[in-house]
């Protein structure tokens, strides 16, 4: 399945509203584009992107009262968010084949 196919969240799930998401998908991406200015001589792919995660998982515990449906259910390091009451958790597996 390519990423092409695949259909929005908001199609399929009615809780995710459009706007929602939208603003919530708006709110990461301000945060890694921060990436780019912040970038250090010693810097790694892998400690770039543990910073990526690590920036974005702050943010949203900082900013989970302004962010439209967003709760924080768990705020570690493996945490887990919801968006109007539906769960959500980012994973590196890939979608066809998750572990």
């Amino acid at each position: 399945m390519s990423n092409n196919q695949l259909a929005p969240c908001w199609e399929f799930q009615p809780y995710l509203a459009e706007a929602d998401v939208q603003h919530l998908l708006s709110e990461i991406a301000s945060v890694l584009d921060q990436l780019y200015y912040h970038q250090h001589v010693l810097d790694s792919n892998w400690s770039k992107g543990v910073r990526a995660y690590d920036w974005v998982r702050n943010h949203l515990i900082q900013n989970e009262s302004s962010i439209p449906g967003l709760e924080m259910l768990s705020k570690g390091l493996n945490y887990v968010l919801a968006l109007n009451k539906v769960p959500l958790q980012f994973s590196k597996d890939c979608i066809d084949n998750p572990k």
